[in-house]
């Protein structure tokens, strides 16, 4: 927060880990070519971004 400039920036982070038994509520492994290299692999997933705002 800057409070001469009146700003404030946030920061959010998102992280995601899916394995097999998630993957497979959604998306059958036939219609998915990515489930070929990663079978039944947990995959991690991590967003982050900042958000600025006066």
């Amino acid at each position: 927060m800057d409070k001469e400039k009146g700003a404030v920036r946030i920061q959010f982070s998102v992280n995601n880990l899916s394995d097999w038994n998630s993957a497979t509520h959604m998306v059958s492994r036939e219609w998915n070519p990515l489930f070929d290299k990663t079978f039944g692999a947990a995959v991690s997933q991590e967003f982050t971004w900042q958000e600025s705002c006066r």
